[in-house]
């Protein structure tokens, strides 16, 4: 891997967990795990994407 990758990797890495924790937290607002936040997203996703 050259020095542009393992930029790329990283920055993939930290936008991950920062999105992880923005959901974590709007789970915990309204009262769901943060799966159960997660497979709403994708079921809603996936019935708007049909």
């Amino acid at each position: 891997m050259n020095e542009e990758d393992k930029k790329d990797c990283f920055l993939i890495v930290r936008i991950t967990k920062a999105i992880k924790q923005r959901l974590t937290l709007l789970a915990k607002k309204n009262g769901v795990s943060f799966s159960g936040l997660v497979r709403h997203i994708i079921t809603t996703y996936f019935k708007n994407g049909k």
